[in-house]
């Protein structure tokens, strides 16, 4: 069914590239509103997870969400990244079946290729991603966050790649259904 692997291979490429222009846009956002966004996750955080914090004083209140902004930045870079990673490894994946149309199954090799294209692919995006902060007012590019958006494309690539076939594979090994 070509018609179907065609649909597929397009919707999952529309799919990566508007999640990379989410992640252009978000990188456009100048210190101010970057800051806004993390400052009100963080206080939703801290409301929800820290006792006592909505009568806490406002001081108080602002030491917790300085504590909190470091954390909460670089877990929303992998977390952009993996989500990259995942669609990244899926779309490979689809254009890579007329390669590996021969066995149907997808051996430890071709997830090791999709893996290595879909980490350098995002390695390549987040070294311009940064690379563009530089041009954002109040922004700038770190190496730091090349490497923890890398490492998120990595944990996107390995679920879409190592761990849903596992659990796949399982599943059919031992007759389970969802």
């Amino acid at each position: 069914m070509k018609n179907n692997r065609t649909i597929r291979r397009r919707v999952l490429t529309a799919l990566t590239l508007f999640w990379m222009l989410f992640i252009f846009i978000m990188s456009s956002a100048r210190s101010t509103v970057s800051d806004y966004q993390s400052d009100t996750l963080i206080d939703f955080i801290c409301t929800v997870f820290v006792k006592g914090y909505t009568e806490m004083p406002p001081d108080k209140k602002l030491e917790l969400q300085d504590q909190g902004t470091f954390p909460v930045r670089k877990c929303a870079h992998m977390t952009e990244y993996a989500i990259l990673g995942a669609l990244l490894s899926l779309t490979i994946t689809e254009y890579m079946q007329d390669s590996d149309s021969s066995s149907r199954k997808r051996d430890g090799n071709s997830a090791s290729k999709i893996l290595r294209r879909a980490v350098f692919i995002g390695f390549l995006y987040a070294s311009t991603d940064e690379f563009h902060q530089t041009f954002v007012p109040g922004r700038s590019g770190e190496i730091r966050d090349i490497l923890i958006d890398t490492f998120g494309v990595l944990l996107g690539a390995l679920i879409v790649t190592r761990l849903i076939p596992s659990l796949l594979q399982r599943r059919r090994a031992n007759n389970y259904r969802f």
